[in-house]
Formats: structure tokens, C-alpha cells, sequence
């Protein structure tokens, strides 16, 4: 298979994935700004990191049981890829009592420091086909990056402890990431409401 990225044409399995690991980094290099244009995002960067600060400065988040951890991971869906260190959380789930304590305790860690260490942001990138257009232009795949498992087990956690506050506090009509109605339920309303003001003109 040949690979396009950009004006080069890469040939050969290896050449073809440095092409891949070429398109994803330009990806994700910022594009070249004014200097201006830099200090109102780093400024608008700021603000909102300040605001965020300030919201959860003196909320401490409450320590993770053994039950949250277990459930946690009873809950995750199997048969996934492995992460970049080729764990599943079939491995997790099969270890036993003794891991179980050890990342309860490393969960506990992250969520007192309220900082995720670094090992925990590196992941697997897969480029996988929009289904539109040639398959070998780099710009027709999109990329899956699969973290490590235990971020899965975290944002568990934390997903179960804040989806009954979400759901009180958010808006009814809110259908788009939400369990029950879909996407396609909000659009119905929409699209009377449109045809009922064409009627009226």
C-alpha cells in the first residue's frame, strides 16, 4: 500500500506507518499565529484555567472505596484493544484483591494531588478510514487513541458520582450525550417549528 501525505507518496509497511505518525503530527501542531493572535488565546487559556481553579479550590474530592474501584471495573466494556502497555481490563479484572488495593490506593493519589501523572496521558493512535474518499491519502483517516486502562477505571468513578447532579442541573431539552432520547428526538421540534413559520409567511 501507498500512503499521501501531504505532496509525498511513502511506499512499503514502514514507510507507510512514519507517514501515518508524520500526518497525525502535523495534526496536532498548532498552526502558525500572530502574536497577537497567541496572547488573546493564551490569556483566554489562562482565564479559564483560573475560573476552574477557583470552583474546585476548596472542594476536596472524597476518597474512592473499594466498592466504586470494583464496580468500576465490572462496568467497563470487554474485549477492547489493550493499551500502550498491553493491559485490558480483563487483566485488572482477574488480578485480584492485592491490585485492587494498589490502585484504589493510586486512584486516591490522583484524586487528593488532582494531578493525572504523566504515564497515565500516553496512548495507542490507530488511523482508521472515514470510509470516504481514497484509502491511501493520509487526510481520509481519522485517529483512535486508546489510553490506559486505569483512566477508564477513573473516569468511571467519577462518571457514576456526578451523573445524578448532571442530569438534576442540565437542561431538559438536552438530548446529545445523554442517556434515553437521542439527537433525533430534538430535531422533530425543530423542524415543526421551522415548517410552522413557513406556513405563516
Amino acid at each position: 500500500m501507498d500512503l499521501h501525505v501531504g505532496d509525498i507518496c511513502m511506499s512499503g509497511e514502514q514507510n507507510v506507518m512514519e507517514g501515518f505518525k508524520l500526518h497525525f503530527r502535523n495534526l496536532a501542531t498548532p498552526e502558525e499565529t500572530t502574536v497577537v493572535e497567541k496572547r488573546q488565546y493564551h490569556q483566554e487559556v489562562e482565564y479559564g484555567i483560573g475560573l476552574i481553579t477557583e470552583i474546585v479550590r476548596d472542594k476536596n474530592i472524597p476518597p474512592a472505596t473499594l466498592e466504586e474501584l470494583q464496580k468500576a471495573i465490572k462496568s467497563i466494556n470487554k474485549g477492547k484493544s489493550p493499551d500502550i502497555y498491553g493491559i485490558t481490563v480483563e487483566h485488572i479484572l482477574h488480578a485480584g484483591t492485592n491490585l485492587e488495593w494498589l490502585l484504589l490506593n493510586l486512584v486516591n493519589v490522583i484524586f487528593k494531588e488532582g494531578k493525572v501523572p504523566d504515564i497515565l496521558k500516553e496512548g495507542l493512535l490507530t488511523p482508521v478510514f472515514k470510509n470516504k474518499g481514497e484509502k491511501n491519502i493520509a487526510t481520509n483517516y481519522r485517529g483512535i487513541t486508546v489510553l490506559p486502562v486505569l483512566n477508564k477505571v477513573i473516569e468511571t468513578i467519577v462518571k457514576v458520582r456526578i451523573n445524578r447532579a448532571v442530569l438534576v442541573t442540565q437542561n431538559v431539552t438536552q438530548r446529545g450525550f445523554t442517556a434515553g432520547p437521542g439527537p433525533a428526538n430534538a430535531a422533530l421540534p425543530v423542524q415543526l417549528n421551522g415548517m410552522a413559520k413557513l406556513r405563516a409567511i
